[in-house]
C-alpha cells in the first residue's frame, strides 16, 4: 500500500515516519 504512495509523494513517507 505504502509502495503506491511512495511513487505518488515520497515526502509523504517522511512524514508517515514520524506517525507511526
Amino acid at each position: 500500500m505504502w509502495v503506491k504512495v511512495q511513487e505518488e509523494d515520497h515526502r509523504l513517507e517522511e512524514e508517515v515516519e514520524e506517525a507511526q
